[in-house]
């Protein structure tokens, strides 16, 4: 069998678009990627790509949709606002206003955004197609809320697998298949470098959109839902280091997003996944012939 190179792309939401200058900066440089596994924002961009491995056309149409109405009235917007409006306080009261409606709808629903509209939306982005029907392999990353275990998909509805895979908790809802409650995988598999593996890769590259802690240092007085956040956000980097021990390569980006819900920025954050691949596309090239010439040697 021949050679083939895995790329596992990471949670991160608004920083994956990063994603999109990793797999362009790739292309442009010669490099075949034979597989790729996804979670959360890894798992739409990974999809994509996947049914249609171009990509300037994957980022066309993620821009596309990010320019558009539909995207518009998703209710992301009304997330990011809610965090952001502090200064002054007209700002504070806005904050409060939005953040209670927020929890509001939160405690009468699964999530804040409908099952309804989360479907709407992707099937503006996501092939109407199977997982096995991709032009590369793709493997998606979910987990259950029933048993608590990792759900890996090789087959099946690619839309209702990108769904499991990227319901954030408590925005986007979770999708019930085969029995199981599933939601967003970056919660237990943040990239998914052993899918790669397991679906055949002899190299996996880790892309890492959210290398470090995002939120800023915690204050003595700090309020319990700040101090929830941050325990939450350390257990998934201490996670995600685990994954990226298991991979030959990785590439960390630190792409300048204010907000996980602001997908405004998404030209410097292609510009950023470019320039930390081409950064070190000489240490990939060098990996992989290095491989190949190992596996060639191991096969005779």
């Amino acid at each position: 069998m021949a050679f083939q190179l895995g790329i596992a792309l990471g949670g991160g939401a608004a920083k994956g678009l990063a994603h999109l200058g990793v797999l362009k900066a790739l292309e442009e440089s010669g490099v075949q990627i034979d597989i790729v596994t996804g979670t959360s924002i890894g798992s739409i961009i990974g999809s994509i790509y996947a049914a249609n491995p171009d990509a300037k056309a994957t980022i066309s149409k993620i821009d596309e949709y990010l320019s558009s109405e539909d995207f518009n009235r998703s209710r992301l917007d009304f997330i990011q606002k809610s965090d952001q409006e502090t200064a002054g306080t007209m700002g504070q009261l806005k904050k409060i206003v939005r953040t209670g409606y927020f929890f509001a709808r939160s405690l009468r629903n699964s999530s804040f955004i409908s099952e309804k509209a989360f479907r709407e939306n992707l099937t503006h982005i996501i092939p109407d197609q199977n997982i096995e029907d991709c032009k590369i392999s793709l493997g998606l990353v979910s987990v259950s809320l029933t048993t608590g275990e990792k759900i890996s998909f090789t087959q099946g509805p690619l839309i209702d697998r990108v769904m499991a895979s990227c319901a954030i908790p408590g925005i986007f809802p979770p999708l019930t298949i085969d029995g199981d409650l599933l939601s967003d995988g970056s919660w237990i598999n943040p990239i998914p470098v052993s899918l790669a593996r397991e679906l055949g890769a002899d190299l996996v590259i880790a892309v890492d959109v959210a290398p470090t802690m995002k939120s800023a240092p915690l204050a003595a007085d700090a309020n319990g839902w700040n101090i929830s956040i941050k325990a939450n956000e350390i257990s998934r980097i201490f996670l995600k280091q685990r994954d990226l021990e298991d991979a030959d390569l990785s590439i960390p980006i630190d792409a300048e997003v204010a907000h996980w819900a602001d997908f405004s920025k998404i030209h410097s954050c292609i510009e950023a996944g470019e320039k930390a691949t081409l950064k070190q596309i000489d240490a990939i090239k060098s990996k992989i012939a290095l491989r190949k010439f190992t596996r060639f040697f191991i096969k005779k």
